[in-house]
C-alpha cells in the first residue's frame, strides 16, 4: 500500500482558475486536496493505492511541459513545476 502527495502554493490571483480546474479533477476522481489551515494558498493532493509506474507517469506529467488539466492546474502554481512537490510513501511494514 502506498499513498501519494502532491504539494504546492497557488497565487491568490489564480485561486478562482485554480478551483474550477479542481473541480473537474475532482470529477475524474482519485484522489483529495486540502489547503493549509494556517497557510492559505497552500495545497496538498493525496492519491491512494498508487503503483510506483503510475507514480513515475504522474511525475512526468505534471513536471514536465504542461498541458490537458494539469497544465492548467501548473500554471496557478507559484514557481510552476519547480515548486511542485511530489512524494510517493510506501507503508511501513512490522519488523518481523
Amino acid at each position: 500500500m502506498s499513498v501519494v502527495f502532491v504539494e504546492y502554493r497557488v497565487a491568490e490571483e489564480h485561486r478562482h482558475a485554480y478551483m474550477r480546474l479542481m473541480e473537474e479533477a475532482l470529477r475524474r476522481g482519485g484522489f483529495e486536496f486540502y489547503e493549509g489551515a494556517d497557510q492559505p494558498g497552500l495545497f496538498v493532493e493525496i492519491w491512494p493505492d498508487m503503483s510506483a509506474a503510475a507514480y513515475e507517469e504522474m511525475k512526468r506529467e505534471r513536471l514536465g511541459e504542461p498541458s490537458g488539466l494539469w497544465g492548467g492546474v501548473q500554471q496557478t502554481i507559484v514557481g510552476g513545476a519547480a515548486k511542485t512537490h511530489i512524494w510517493r510513501f510506501e507503508k511501513v511494514k512490522p519488523f518481523a
